[in-house]
């Protein structure tokens, strides 16, 4: 029992010091050697998931939710990205619709761009795999050039690397304010499960 509430104490740790969420003033400490174990474990599934992703080609709209997280998971895995928040950004952009388009014209289930499809080599942007896999892709490039800040990187993902240059830090913009909440609340719900 007390295993399992330090597990759970560190996990909260972990995703409270990822978008750098303080509850009550309250600090949870966590050894530097338990958060090592905790990603290494957590990214070292990549050697497991050394094969094909089960999901076999089909139309986009018959995708279920299972099928997408699975391809989710994959490329979370695979770029060192927690799978919680590739789960939650799908979530919060598209609903798990494959086929979303937005007012932007922002596309498929991680709603990429027309200008990140192409830098991210995307033939169909409604496909999941390559939509997930350019989505995830995408998200890593901006966590890196961000240092590790998670919260840097979901504005850089919503409003753009250059909005978030100019304001040095999340821009002034209720749309992103509101993205960036309601990815990290899916996120710490997802976690949870």
């Amino acid at each position: 029992m007390m295993e399992e509430m330090y597990n759970v104490m560190q996990r909260i740790a972990e995703i409270t010091g990822r978008f750098g969420i303080r509850r009550h003033n309250v600090k949870a400490e966590v050894p530097e050697a338990s958060m090592n174990s905790f990603e290494n474990e957590m990214f070292n599934m990549e050697r497991v998931k050394n094969q094909e992703l089960l999901v076999s080609a089909k139309d986009p709209s018959e995708y279920t939710k299972d099928d997408i997280n699975k391809i989710a998971d994959h490329y979370a895995r695979k770029n060192k990205i927690p799978e919680a928040l590739v789960r939650s950004m799908i979530s919060v952009e598209s609903s798990y619709d494959p086929l979303a388009v937005s007012h932007k014209g922002a596309m498929g289930l991680m709603q990429i761009m027309p200008a990140v499809a192409g830098e991210m080599n995307v033939d169909d942007p409604f496909s999941p795999e390559q939509n997930v896999e350019a989505g995830t892709g995408y998200l890593k490039k901006l966590i890196n050039y961000y240092n590790g800040d998670y919260t840097k990187a979901l504005a850089a993902y919503n409003s753009g690397m250059g909005t978030v240059d100019r304001a040095n830090g999340v821009p002034n913009i209720n749309e992103t304010k509101r993205y960036i909440d309601k990815v990290v609340t899916a996120y710490l719900e997802n976690s949870e499960k």
